[in-house]
């Protein structure tokens, strides 16, 4: 497998993520996030759309800043992989963050749609339910956590 390059920062094949933990990876919330963005555009719930509502606009746009803000710390890694530097405090921050990040998006999608969030036809539904493994596959959460704590 060839080196990762983007923005003149080099991953070597043998430190990316494996491809079946992509979703991971990319922070697990781009078709959750897509659907959720034509829903609340579209859907006509009490009298308007849900994009109408400050609550949802809000609501959305939280999720995108924090999916931004573990882009950024996933690329950050990547650097200091690059560089040849210790990384295991970020990767650690990256699996923690991520797998919560990707359970609350779910969260606040099936929210989002309601009792269809709940059904079993339901992509939501089917992403909410595989997304729980995120913060538990691979290393807890709290383990996680206290290998940051280890190396602050």
């Amino acid at each position: 497998m060839p080196a990762y390059s983007s923005t003149g920062c080099s991953l070597p094949a043998t430190r990316r993520t494996p491809k079946r933990r992509s979703r991971l990876r990319d922070g697990g919330n781009c078709e959750a996030g897509a659907d959720v963005d034509n829903r609340g555009r579209d859907a006509i719930e009490f009298g308007g759309t849900l994009w109408d509502k400050q609550v949802v606009r809000h609501k959305l746009a939280t999720l995108a800043t924090r999916a931004e803000a573990f882009r950024h710390l996933t690329y950050h890694c990547a650097w200091l992989v690059s560089e040849g530097r210790d990384c295991v405090k970020e990767v650690s921050m990256i699996k923690a963050m991520g797998g919560e990040l990707v359970n609350r998006t779910m969260y606040d999608c099936v929210q989002l749609h309601g009792g269809m969030g709940y059904m079993r036809e339901s992509p939501i539904e089917r992403m909410s339910r595989d997304a729980r493994v995120a913060s538990i596959g691979g290393g807890a959460t709290e383990v996680m956590l206290e290998e940051v704590a280890k190396r602050m």
